[in-house]
């Protein structure tokens, strides 16, 4: 789902080791990669990935889907104890946003690369642009908004009214929605 802004490719790109997996987000982290990064986060996850580390180094903005999937990823990956999530070279403003969402709880956050994984190219260097399989549709996208949402919802009460609404409004949309699916 990258689209091309000028010259600069832009999405979701990874790399490394069977062990340490990188994904770096280039442009808005939103809806549209937030299938993506559950896509592939699962099947690094599946072929032995202990620990995933998000690069925001090139990331502009971030969409609520964005971070309840990555809050859904890393609770999913903490209850079944086979994972650990690292987000590195996360801006001020972002780090107050994560973890007024509670998402701090969930996942490491580090303003540069931690010792350990220093050893990390910067941004996108070194990592091949990640491209879905199939491209989700509209069903795929609305699911994964949802699902999004209410991995936020469930990390605190002031999330869950922060979400009620959206919430309401993506099910509503999906019921009509599956119900217009099926008429010919």
């Amino acid at each position: 789902m990258a689209d091309k802004t000028g010259d600069i490719e832009q999405g979701l790109f990874a790399g490394g080791a069977k062990r340490v997996v990188r994904i770096a987000v280039r442009g808005p982290g939103n809806f549209a990669l937030g299938p993506l990064l559950k896509q592939f986060a699962a099947l690094a996850i599946e072929e032995g990935c202990r620990r995933l580390v998000l690069d925001l180094r090139e990331c502009s903005a971030v969409d609520s889907t964005f971070l309840g999937v990555m809050a859904g990823l890393a609770g999913r990956m903490n209850r079944q104890g086979r994972a650990k999530v690292d987000v590195i070279r996360v801006s001020e403003k972002l780090r107050d946003t994560l973890s007024t969402l509670g998402l701090d709880r969930l996942m490491a956050l580090h303003s540069s690369a931690p010792d350990d994984l220093a050893f990390l190219p910067e941004g996108t260097d070194g990592l091949q642009p990640l491209r879905p399989k199939p491209p989700p549709g509209r069903g795929e996208t609305r699911l994964t908004m949802i699902e999004a949402h209410e991995s936020l919802s469930e990390l605190s009460e002031a999330n869950a009214r922060r979400f009620k609404d959206v919430l309401e409004f993506l099910r509503r949309d999906d019921a009509s929605g599956a119900a217009g699916e099926g008429e010919a």
